[in-house]
Formats: structure tokens, C-alpha cells, sequence
């Protein structure tokens, strides 16, 4: 499981009152969000992947990475598409 302190160092990085989303495929990582109280965007590719995030407590599933890439491209006009 990935230790949530890699997450806070991450967070700390970028300073104290930095704020942060996690985007995750396993429930693992959910579970280390969760230690922080991040909040969490699970990314299922099976109904089995969608389980295993929704008891991890993902906030949102997705089955698609595209809305969660197209709201990212919005916050940067000058990404590509």
C-alpha cells in the first residue's frame, strides 16, 4: 500500500495551505488519500475495479478518463488536444 506520507510530502511541496485531488485506480491509493483526507476520483475499467474503489470510499468513479481530462485542458487553454 502506498504510504500516505508520500502524498503530504507532495502537498507540502507546493506549501502548507496547498490543497489536493487524487485521481486513482486502486484501493490502495484510495486508502492512502483517505488517510489524508483528500478527496478521491476513482477510475474503474470493470464493474470488479468499481467495487473495490466504492468499499475503498472513492468520492466519484469514473469509467472514462476523457471528462477528467477535458476539465483539466479547460483550466489551460493553451493545452493541446
Amino acid at each position: 500500500m502506498p504510504h500516505p506520507e508520500c502524498l503530504r510530502l507532495a502537498l507540502n511541496h507546493f506549501g502548507r495551505t496547498a490543497r489536493g485531488l487524487v485521481i486513482s485506480s486502486t484501493a490502495a491509493e484510495v486508502t492512502a488519500a483517505r488517510q489524508l483526507d483528500l478527496p478521491v476520483i476513482g477510475y474503474a475499467d470493470s464493474p470488479a475495479a468499481e467495487r473495490r474503489l466504492r468499499k475503498a470510499g472513492c468520492d466519484v468513479i469514473v469509467d472514462s478518463l476523457r471528462p477528467i481530462l477535458d476539465a483539466a485542458r479547460s483550466l489551460s487553454p493553451d493545452t493541446p488536444t
